[in-house]
């Protein structure tokens, strides 16, 4: 007898996964996605950092990451003038931006040239979100809850229960912050980012986020 798949297994993941994105997609289309976070918590996730943290979680190819952020970016007025050729449609901009990141040679873009630049390509979400987050020409092109998540995360929240919200503990300090935020990368990027990206990134002087660094590469290795 079958097992009824239960939170937590591959297939009840993306079943929900899949139901949630379409409800979202569909939500967006119609009225423009002022019900994201409705939606999300209807299918079981505590709110955005919950099902970000698990949209993003493994490495997709760039058709999929494109078709992820798209669809939670609808909007019923944009696509009308994307229809009449009045703006270049957001799957257009995403996938620009990243062919750009992969010119620059943005190590989470895999064994890729900006001539062999195509779809089935795999990349490291969370660090090609945290890219167009920091570049603010191209951060409009996320959707608004993750966004919000992004913005959060540099005030030091880390899940979908905000500070002050039920009882707590002490609240983190700068330096676990961005440890914890340093040790959601892949050890390669770490290594290779340049000093002035880290201060951007994690809101922290050079030396403190060099600290931090030299720690979280030290127990990877």
């Amino acid at each position: 007898m079958a097992r009824t798949p239960k939170p937590g297994d591959f297939a009840y993941e993306q079943t929900r996964f899949a139901i949630t994105n379409g409800e979202i997609a569909g939500e967006h289309v119609m009225y423009g996605g002022d019900r994201d976070e409705q939606i999300m918590r209807r299918n079981g996730y505590l709110g955005p950092f919950d099902f970000w943290e698990k949209a993003l979680s493994e490495s997709m190819t760039v058709g999929s990451f494109v078709s992820l952020l798209y669809h939670h970016s609808k909007d019923p007025e944009r696509m009308a003038d994307e229809g009449r050729g009045q703006v270049i449609p957001i799957e257009t901009l995403l996938r620009h931006a990243l062919k750009q990141a992969c010119r620059e040679g943005e190590s989470w873009i895999a064994g890729v040239t900006p001539d062999g630049f195509s779809d089935d390509r795999l990349i490291n979400p969370i660090s090609a979100v945290e890219w167009f987050y920091l570049r603010p020409k191209k951060r409009d092109l996320l959707p608004k809850t993750l966004l919000q998540v992004l913005s959060k995360r540099r005030d030091g929240q880390t899940s979908d229960v905000p500070r002050g919200g039920g009882k707590r503990g002490p609240k983190p300090t700068q330096g676990s912050r961005i440890e914890a935020e340093m040790r959601a990368l892949a050890p390669q990027d770490l290594k290779g980012m340049k000093q002035e990206d880290m201060v951007r990134r994690f809101g922290a002087a050079r030396s403190t986020c060099e600290a931090v660094r030299r720690r979280v590469l030290s127990t990877n290795g």
